[in-house]
C-alpha cells in the first residue's frame, strides 16, 4: 500500500562545525554530516543480488511508500548543534513499475526554523516551484514486502539536491516535494529497522494541512542524507597567548608551548575533558625565540619536548612532561653554530613509536629567510645528531615551513617538505620528500604535487578520515605577505593525489597545529597576529563521527582500583549511551551503566588480577530508544596491580649508565620482583628484590642485546600480578 502521509526520526552523524566564509577551489571540501536513514533491512536478498527494504507485514505494517507528488510534500526535522554548511541532500523515493533507469524529473525543498504547520515558523531557504535536483540515479534497492522477495516492481531511487547555506545550531524543518515522469507516485519509503515499527516523527501535506505520518499507529520517519563541510569550531582559551608558539600532543593532551617576553610558558589541553590548566615556565631561557619542537622520551624514558637554540647560547631547553620540569642540556654536535631559525621538526613518537626527529631547513639568523636546506636526524634518549643531507628544490634554502612523515611512501614513510621562504623572502610552493628507506632524496613535486599557492608560517598537521578511506596533509593560515595569515586551510589528499581548499579557519592569526594522533582530529592553537593577541584556538574533526566509535580503552593495561573514563564518540541521534563491561574476550558481557548522556564515562577498575581478556563496548540510542549504533574495543585490555612505565619498548640504553626503571603500583604487596629478559620475554633473570611501597630501581644492565625487556612482579607470598615492557628496547655498549 502506498499512502499520502508523513513524521521522521533522525540519526544524524554529528561533525561539530562552526560556521564562517569559505574560499573554494575547483574541489570543495564536503561529507557526509547526517544520514537519518537506514533503509536496506535485507542485504544482498532482492533481483540479482539487490539489497531490499521490506515492509515487515508481520509486525502490522502495510505501507509501501509515501506520496510526495501533486498537492502532497513531506517534512522532517534534524538538529544542528554546531552551525554547517548545507551543500547537497539526498532523498529518496520511486514509481511502481519503472525500471531501473530513473523516472525522476523534479524535487523542490522549502527549509523551515521550525514545523511547517506552526503559523510562527518561517521558510529559511527555496521555495515550492524550483527544481533543484542536480542528479538522480538507481539506489541498487527494492521495496519489497516479507512475501514478495525478489519483486522488482518499486526500485528505489536517489535524488539529490544542490542546497548551499550556512545554518546555526538549532532544530529545522526539510519540507519537499518530488515529481516524476510515470503515473504512479513517486512514493518515499520510511525509514526500515528490523524489529522496529516506529521510526521517526515526519509530516505530511495534504493540500490542506499537515498531519503526522503514521502506519497503523506507528509514527514514521524517512531517509535522507544531508553532505556539507565540517567547520573549524571553538575550543576554550588557553592560560595564555604568545608568539612563537608550538603544540604537540601526547597522550590524550595538548602541550601549547610559547614565547612571552621572558619566559616560555606552557599550556596543557585534556581532549578528553575539554579544559586547560598550566605547565611549568621556564623562567631564564637563554634565547629569543623558538619555532618548532621535537617530541619523544629522554634517556631514561620519560616524555619531553626538545626546543632548539636560535642563537649560540649552547643548550637546548628540554621540557619533561612526566615531571613538569625544565632542564638545558648541551646542544648536540652537529647543529649549526649560532643555532637554527624558522627550522621545521616532525616528532615520530606518535607516527612510528620511534624515538627520533626530523630537522628541516631554517636560518642561520632571525628574520633573513631560510638559507639552510639540510635534514637532521635527532635522537633524543641520546642527544645526537645526524646529517642526512640536503633537499634539493630550493639549494639556497628554505625556512618557516611545513614538513610532514608520509607513511604511503617507500618502504618506511617519507619526510616532506612543502612551501616557506628563501633570503628572498618570497615564499613558494614546491615540495620535496626524503625517503626514510632509502636513504634518499626525491624529486622535487614528484610524490606530492606543489600546494595551490605559496605559504610560509603556517600550522601543519595531517588527518586520517573516519573510515580510513584517506589520509591528508593539512595547511592553516599560511601567510603569502606578512604579518597577516590568507585565512585559509588547504589540503593533500592520497586519494587522488590532489590539493583541495577546506573550511576557513576562524581567525587569521600566528598558529601552531598538531594532530590527535588516535583519530586524525587537528587543532590550530593561535598566538599573537597582526600586532595583537587574539585567543582563537580552533579545532577540526574528521569524519569519524559518522558512526558509534568507542575510542579507548581499545588494548593496554588500567591499573587495578584506579579511576579510569572510558572514552566513545557518537552520532548527534545518540541521546543516551549503555556501556557494558566483558572479562571473557566478548563471549559474556555486564552492564556498567546504562542512560549515559556523556559521550565518556568515569569508571572504577575492579580489583580482578585475572582479566586478561577485558572489553568494553558502547551502545547509543535515541531518546526514543532506536539503536544508533555500537562499538567495542578494537583489542583486549588487561587489569593490572602493577604497571610498567620504563622501560617500556623502542628505548636504547647503554649497558654502563645506570637507568631508572619505573612502575606504578596499584596494590600493595609484600615484596617487589625484577627481572629482564634478552629474548623478548621467552626467558627471564632476577634483578634484585624490593620492599612493598618501592616506585623506582637504577639498573645498570652490564651487557648489551637488541631484544631486552624488564617485568615487575609483585608477590604476597605467591605472585600476584606483574607487567612487562610492551615491546623490546636495545642495550648498547
Amino acid at each position: 500500500m502506498e499512502v499520502g502521509m508523513k513524521r521522521v526520526y533522525l540519526n544524524f552523524l554529528a561533525v561539530a562545525v562552526l560556521s564562517f566564509a569559505f574560499m573554494f577551489s575547483s574541489v570543495v571540501y564536503a561529507e557526509v554530516l547526517y544520514d537519518n536513514g537506514p533503509l536496506v533491512n535485507s542485504e544482498g536478498t532482492g533481483d540479482g543480488g539487490a539489497d531490499e527494504s521490506v515492509v515487515q507485514t508481520s509486525l502490522g505494517l502495510t505501507v509501501w511508500g509515501f506520496t510526495d507528488s501533486g498537492s502532497f510534500r513531506l517534512a522532517d526535522d534534524f538538529t544542528l548543534t554546531k552551525s554547517a554548511r548545507i551543500d547537497t541532500i539526498k532523498f529518496y523515493a520511486y514509481q511502481t513499475g519503472s525500471t531501473t533507469t530513473s523516472t525522476m524529473t523534479a524535487v523542490n525543498l522549502r527549509i523551515w526554523d521550525g514545523t511547517p504547520d506552526d503559523p510562527g515558523s518561517s521558510v529559511i531557504f527555496g521555495d515550492t516551484t524550483t527544481n533543484i535536483m542536480t542528479d538522480t540515479t538507481w539506489t541498487g534497492i527494492y521495496r519489497v514486502t516479507e512475501s514478495s522477495h525478489g519483486n522488482t516492481l518499486r526500485p528505489i531511487m536517489e535524488n539529490t539536491v544542490s542546497v548551499g547555506i550556512i545554518l546555526n545550531p538549532g532544530t529545522y524543518w526539510l519540507d519537499w516535494q518530488t515529481s516524476g515522469s510515470l503515473a504512479s507516485g513517486p512514493f518515499v519509503p520510511p525509514i526500515t529497522i528490523n524489529g522496529q515499527t516506529t521510526t521517526g516523527n515526519a509530516l505530511q501535506y495534504n493540500g490542506v494541512s499537515w498531519a503526522a505520518v503514521m502506519d497503523n499507529s506507528s509514527g514514521q520517519g524517512f531517509p535522507f542524507v544531508i553532505e556539507g563541510a565540517p567547520e573549524w569550531f571553538d575550543m576554550p582559551p588557553a592560560p595564555f597567548n604568545t608568539y612563537f608558539v608550538d603544540a604537540f600532543y601526547y597522550n590524550n593532551k595538548i602541550y601549547y608551548l610559547g614565547y612571552e617576553g621572558t619566559s616560555i610558558k606552557v599550556g596543557i589541553y585534556d581532549t578528553v575533558k575539554g579544559s586547560w590548566k598550566a605547565g611549568a615556565s621556564e623562567p631564564t631561557p637563554s634565547f629569543a625565540y623558538f619555532y618548532s619542537g621535537c617530541l619523544g622520551l629522554n634517556g631514561t624514558g620519560q616524555p619531553v619536548i626538545v626546543l632548539f637554540p636560535d642563537n649560540s647560547s649552547g643548550v637546548l631547553h628540554r621540557y619533561n612532561i612526566a615531571t613538569n620540569s625544565w632542564d638545558t642540556p648541551a646542544a648536540p654536535s652537529g647543529f649549526p653554530v649560532g643555532g637554527q631559525w624558522g627550522h621545521d621538526i616532525v616528532s615520530m613518537i606518535n607516527h612510528t613509536g620511534q624515538n627520533v626527529c626530523y630537522i628541516s631547513g631554517g636560518s642561520t639568523g632571525y628574520g633573513a629567510g631560510g638559507n639552510l636546506n639540510s635534514l637532521l636526524k635527532y635522537k633524543l634518549d641520546t642527544n645526537k645528531i645526524t646529517d642526512l643531507g640536503d633537499f634539493t628544490h630550493h639549494p639556497a634554502g628554505f625556512n618557516v615551513h611545513n614538513s610532514w612523515y608520509v607513511p604511503w611512501i617507500g618502504t618506511k614513510g617519507a619526510i616532506c617538505v612543502a612551501g616557506g621562504i628563501d633570503t628572498t623572502i618570497g615564499p613558494f610552493s614546491d615540495t620535496q620528500c626524503y625517503d626514510i628507506g632509502t636513504s634518499s632524496f626525491r624529486p622535487a613535486n614528484s610524490d606530492i604535487p606543489p600546494m595551490p599557492e605559496p605559504v610560509f608560517a603556517a600550522a601543519h598537521m595531517w588527518m586520517v578520515q573516519g573510515d580510513g578511506s584517506d589520509y591528508q596533509l593539512w595547511v592553516v593560515n599560511g601567510t603569502t605577505s606578512p604579518p597577516v595569515s590568507n585565512g585559509k586551510s588547504m589540503y593533500y589528499s592520497k586519494s587522488d593525489n590532489l590539493w583541495h581548499y577546506g573550511p576557513s579557519p576562524i581567525s587569521v592569526y600566528a598558529p601552531a597545529g598538531v594532530t590527535d594522533s588516535r583519530y586524525g582530529t587537528i587543532y590550530m592553537i593561535s598566538g599573537y597576529g597582526g600586532g595583537s593577541s587574539r585567543d582563537y584556538n580552533q579545532m577540526l574533526a574528521p569524519t569519524n563521527t559518522a558512526r558509534t566509535v568507542l575510542i579507548r580503552p581499545n588494548g593496554g593495561d588500567i591499573g587495578m582500583g584506579s579511576d579510569y573514563t572510558v572514552v566513545w564518540s557518537a552520532p548527534s541521534a545518540a541521546e543516551k549511551f549503555t556501556l557494558k563491561y566483558s572479562t571473557n574476550g566478548g563471549l559474556t558481557w555486564a552492564t556498567v551503566a546504562s542512560g549515559i548522556t556523556d559521550r565518556f564515562y568515569e569508571w572504577t577498575a575492579p580489583d580482578y588480577t585475572k582479566n586478561k581478556k577485558g572489553l568494553f563496548k558502547v551502545i547509543g540510542y535515541t531518546a526514543s530508544d532506536v539503536k544508533v549504533g555500537a562499538d567495542k574495543s578494537d583489542s583486549l585490555f588487561r587489569i593490572r596491580p602493577v604497571i610498567l612505565n620504563s622501560p617500556n619498548g623502542g628505548e636504547q640504553l647503554s649497558s654502563s649508565t645506570p637507568t631508572t626503571v619505573s612502575w606504578t603500583l596499584y596494590k600493595t604487596p609484600t615484596t617487589i620482583d625484577l627481572y629482564y629478559s634478552k629474548d623478548s620475554g621467552l626467558t627471564w633473570h632476577f634483578i634484585t628484590s624490593l620492599g612493598p611501597s618501592e616506585t623506582t630501581y637504577n639498573w645498570t644492565p652490564g651487557f648489551t642485546g637488541a631484544h631486552v625487556r624488564v617485568k615487575v612482579n609483585l608477590r604476597n607470598g605467591a605472585s600476584i600480578g606483574n607487567d612487562t615492557s610492551d615491546g623490546d628496547f636495545k642495550i648498547v655498549p
